[in-house]
């Protein structure tokens, strides 16, 4: 195997690395849950992140049979106009409301799953396959393609990428759900391309044109947001696509370009990319397509592979990567058991922070690393950090996050407030999951000076310390 992808033996492994593995494969966690995999192999603690059976958890309570609400909605035109601006204001709301449950519902899961990087995943796919409610404009439809991405996170790239290209979601994001044979869209073949699978440079301006006269027929039904194949619509004329000749559908197109050795260094980059670090080793990439390849596209050996990998647990990697909007949030949650925030807060969290979920600005995804930190959302996780460590009374407040503030006892139990060297060791250890630079340790040390000492410490004390501490340069990392 590649010198960097050779797996990290156990005389190495640690706190730290088991740390990073909980970070990156998951959303980080507490104190305990790090300790508890630092005790186990390499192996082990891998095999518990990857080898995750789909977890069930309560759907959101609007959920169920004629929930999308469509066979109503097109009920409209026949009403008289008041009438029908009233139910399209009502049927705008209810979406609204919608999709404030369902991030509600997404953010729960990801702090109280058991399989973290089932979630994990879920959130890589919907960057990767970014399409957005704005236009989509159905709540139904971001669930169900949401479930889909869950549903194969760690499965077969050819299935996923087939059942993906197939949701509503995205049939309507990339206008393919209209595509007809005398006027072929091509929007969904362009990005199939150029965003999922192969990267510019990789295709012609032909092979978009051919996918697209492939694709016509891709359509749903609008009364239950599941796919169609509309045949009257469909091209059944012969095509010719990067090198090959057929009668070719949209099943066909894909499973062609997955016979292209860049489909596989493609996906493996940015799972890599997303996993570990940017700009990866070419070794790395062309290791760990090749392993997509020999196993007939399961991801399951490549996860494996990469999160057991020495340059997983490089200098490159460790403690280097922006945290998302996302990880960082939930890593909140997680550190003080913090309550998840009213549906209608936690969006507008979300949007201040920098990633509104089932809303990416563009089809392209999240640019996210820099672009992350920017000087208002930096200020936005410093107040969002204070508010939900401290709490607010319910209903009261600017931002009305939650009625409870964080457990202090749980950060900083009454044994680690005997003296301040022990508090900080403590607090380091639980809040950064591993070691600080000394610039930063010294600046913790500064501020812990002006506090009295330890054995007095009260909640507001241990929060305002947490606080500040995720207020710094340091904890944006991971």
């Amino acid at each position: 195997m590649l010198a960097l992808l050779e797996p990290i033996s156990r005389e190495v492994w640690d706190f730290e690395k088991a740390a990073h593995l909980l970070n990156r494969a998951g959303f980080g966690g507490t104190l305990e849950d790090a300790e508890q995999l630092a005790h186990l192999s390499p192996q082990r603690a891998v095999d518990h992140f990857v080898n995750f059976q789909e977890s069930e958890f309560l759907l959101p309570a609007w959920i169920g049979p004629g929930s999308d609400k469509r066979k109503q909605f097109g009920r409209m035109r026949m009403l008289p106009e008041d009438e029908r601006k009233a139910m399209g204001r009502q049927f705008r709301q209810e979406q609204r409301e919608h999709m404030q449950e369902l991030r509600r519902w997404w953010i729960d899961r990801m702090v109280k799953t058991p399989n973290p990087l089932e979630e994990k995943l879920t959130l890589f796919w919907h960057g990767h396959f970014a399409t957005s409610v704005r236009k989509v404009k159905a709540a139904y439809a971001m669930f169900r393609q949401n479930e889909t991405f869950r549903k194969h996170a760690a499965g077969n790239w050819r299935t996923l990428l087939l059942e993906a290209s197939k949701e509503p979601a995205m049939l309507i994001y990339l206008d393919n759900a209209r595509s007809r044979q005398d006027a072929p869209n091509e929007n969904f073949a362009r990005e199939l391309m150029e965003l999922f699978t192969l990267g510019e440079g990789h295709y012609s301006e032909q092979d978009i044109k051919q996918a697209a006269r492939a694709l016509t027929g891709w359509s749903m039904y609008r009364d239950r947001f599941a796919f169609r194949f509309r045949r009257p619509a469909h091209d059944a004329g012969r095509k010719t696509f990067m090198g090959h000749t057929g009668k070719f559908d949209g099943t066909d197109i894909i499973e062609i370009i997955l016979k292209q050795k860049q489909a596989s260094k493609f996906i493996c980059r940015r799972l890599w990319e997303f996993f570990a670090y940017s700009e990866p080793e070419p070794e790395v990439v062309t290791g760990l397509a090749y392993l997509l390849r020999r196993k007939n596209y399961e991801f399951r050996p490549v996860l494996k592979t990469m999160f057991r990998s020495k340059a997983f647990y490089s200098e490159r990697a460790i403690r280097m990567q922006i945290k998302s909007p996302t990880q960082w949030l939930v890593g909140v949650l997680k550190c003080g058991n913090i309550d998840i925030p009213a549906a209608q807060r936690l969006t507008r969290g979300l949007e201040q922070l920098g990633q509104l979920l089932f809303a990416p600005p563009n089809v392209k995804g999240w640019d996210g690393g820099y672009a992350w930190v920017t000087a208002a959302s930096l200020i936005q996780r410093y107040n969002l950090a204070g508010m939900l460590l401290h709490g607010s009374g319910r209903g009261r407040g600017p931002m009305g996050w939650r009625a409870d503030p964080a457990d202090d006892r749980l950060m900083l139990p009454r044994q680690h407030r005997e003296s301040r060297t022990a508090a900080m060791e403590h607090l380091v250890r639980r809040v950064f999951l591993g070691e600080i630079r000394e610039k930063d340790r010294t600046a913790l040390s500064d501020y812990m000076k002006g506090l009295p000492a330890p054995r007095t410490w009260g909640a507001t004390h241990v929060r305002d310390l947490v606080h500040f501490m995720m207020s710094t340069p340091a904890y944006q990392l991971t």
